[in-house]
């Protein structure tokens, strides 16, 4: 496990954004967790990155159930692998606006990647509703209404400026290199 963080200016309002990577092939260390709790103790706002998930044992949901009995607090899905037809890490599902990225660029969600991930975007946005003060968007989603993708953008990173939720994913940093735009974007969803 590994932390960087990116350091955005020194008010207790503008804390550094911390970004944790945590190995599916290693799991999560004992120091890793203690560091954990001090940051979010402080409300940082922090961001799970999941590594080696195309060559370690657990997935991307099993990760989360990890992450959430190792550091205390749950973590939230906002993009999610995909898979080739050789079963290698080969894209992204941004959960945020239906976005697939992959090696041939960006496309729309098809009706399939839709319908299998919306469980995990209804968590998404019900997530980001809990800690974001947002009246209008709250009403639209009792509604049975759900932001639409520059609006669910917004939120994620306000509900990520709080310091009170926890998106996760998981990245492929080797060639092709998969999910570093998507974290990229998410961090400055912050701004």
């Amino acid at each position: 496990s590994d932390v960087c963080s990116s350091d955005l200016g020194d008010s207790a309002e503008d804390l550094p954004r911390i970004v944790v990577t945590v190995s599916a092939r290693d799991g999560i260390s004992a120091d890793l967790a203690g560091l954990w709790e001090a940051v979010a103790e402080r409300y940082q706002p922090r961001v799970l990155l999941w590594t080696f998930s195309d060559v370690g044992r657990a997935d991307d949901d099993d990760m989360r159930a990890i992450a959430e009995r190792v550091l205390g607090e749950p973590s939230t899905a906002v993009a999610l692998p995909l898979a080739d037809d050789d079963d290698e890490f080969a894209g992204m599902l941004d959960l945020r606006d239906w976005t697939i990225t992959d090696a041939a660029g960006q496309r729309p969600a098809d009706a399939e990647h839709r319908e299998a991930a919306a469980a995990l975007r209804d968590e998404l946005i019900d997530a980001v509703l809990t800690v974001v003060d947002d009246e209008a968007a709250l009403g639209q989603r009792m509604s049975g209404m759900e932001p639409g993708p520059a609006r669910l953008r917004a939120l994620v990173g306000q509900a990520l400026r709080s310091g009170q939720f926890v998106p996760s994913m998981s990245v492929k940093a080797t060639d092709p290199v998969i999910g570093i735009d998507v974290l990229a974007d998410l961090l400055r969803s912050t701004d």
